[in-house]
């Protein structure tokens, strides 16, 4: 009989001599999906960020711009509109943008990004930020915002490979390069447009119309991919959640395109104000509620992400930051969130490929490692 005292059994040649069972050769302790948030940034402040974008893209955006002039006697709701409009904005512009140089010094450390995307990113990013900072003292005018939607797209277009390869950042990547692509459209767009108005070239005009069509289509192409993306890790609860944000947005759609009738109740009326200070010109080839409808699902969408789990990862708002920046990244607001998704997904790619790496290497040195006996 053994008691508690007695000295543990020798154990067998080559067997180790710890007594919890070790994990299976090769594999990491933690999966690569299970440490997809596990980046060099504090998750709870990027959250706070992503949380202050969806605020200030809604006040600075939509109701801000759309309250005054909505009816009489509501001095005092335009008061707080302005107030709430003006702080959210401006906490949004100056904890991004120092986020924003957080990840832009984060990625230089980063050895497993690529060196042209480190060596890209970073003076490019550094540009955007100081645009936007430019923005916050007095509105940009129409070549800076141009310029800056080009750099923003450019991070973007560099970030594609690393932010691609890797599986738990690939369904978000591609949506932020269709993201990028279609704001890229848009602004197109609206230079062939303001060329046409200048010249009087009708056909110009057709052609920038075209042009925002298009955008528009991959606008929607990544929209739908973050809803899927969102639905697939609870596909049930995430349906029934989709049907109730397309309801709502069909609401607020109807509501905006009746908000210009006579009579009209203030909430309508607010609801076209908004939606009319969101959607750009020149208009593509749809019918307007349908450029209402992926305009607001685009908002819901990004609080849907902001409150999906798991709550440590940076990925869902990485999402967030995507389907906010959707078509204005000539907008400051707009400019910073597209940034800062892409930063934030890169960062995370390299980290995952850092793991994956550190697997394989741990595989390959078992698997050559002759058995003791």
């Amino acid at each position: 009989m053994s008691h508690a005292l007695d000295p543990p059994p020798p154990s067998p040649p080559g067997a180790s001599s710890t007594e919890e069972p070790s994990a299976p050769a090769g594999a990491p302790s933690e999966s690569a999906e299970s440490r997809e948030g596990d980046i060099d940034t504090d998750v709870a402040l990027v959250r706070a960020v992503t949380g202050l974008a969806i605020v200030a893209t809604i006040l600075g955006r939509a109701l801000g711009p759309a309250v005054p002039g909505s009816a009489a006697g509501i001095e005092r709701l335009i008061w707080v509109s302005d107030n709430l409009t003006g702080l959210f904005t401006q906490a949004f512009v100056f904890a991004g943008t120092a986020l924003a140089v957080w990840l832009l010094i984060a990625t230089l450390r980063q050895r497993e990004l690529p060196l042209a995307y480190r060596f890209t990113v970073v003076p490019v990013g550094a540009a955007v930020v100081t645009l936007i900072m430019m923005s916050a003292r007095e509105a940009l005018s129409y070549s800076p915002t141009v310029f800056m939607a080009v750099l923003t797209n450019l991070i973007v277009m560099a970030s594609t490979f690393p932010v691609l390869r890797i599986r738990a950042t690939r369904a978000v990547g591609l949506a932020l390069t269709l993201a990028s692509l279609s704001s890229l459209a848009y602004v197109a767009s609206r230079v062939l447009a303001l060329r046409a108005s200048q010249d009087a070239i009708p056909s110009m005009f057709a052609a920038a119309r075209w042009v925002a069509t298009g955008g528009l289509g991959m606008d929607v192409v990544s929209l739908l991919i973050v809803g899927a993306w969102l639905m697939l890790r609870d596909w049930k609860r995430g349906l029934v959640i989709a049907t109730i944000l397309a309801l709502a947005a069909a609401t607020i759609s109807w509501a905006a395109a009746h908000g210009s009738m006579d009579g009209a109740p203030l909430w309508q009326v607010i609801a076209a104000r908004s939606l009319g200070e969101i959607v750009r010109n020149p208009a593509p080839f749809v019918v307007t509620e349908l450029r209402y409808f992926v305009h607001v699902m685009g908002l819901l969408v990004a609080v849907a992400a902001f409150v999906a789990k798991p709550a440590r990862s940076v990925i869902p708002c990485a999402a967030a930051f995507v389907v906010l920046a959707r078509a204005s990244a000539d907008v400051p607001l707009g400019a910073l969130s597209l940034t800062l998704a892409t930063l934030l997904l890169a960062m995370v790619a390299g980290s995952l490929a850092k793991i994956q790496e550190e697997a394989a290497r741990t595989a390959e040195e078992v698997s050559v490692t002759p058995a003791k006996i």
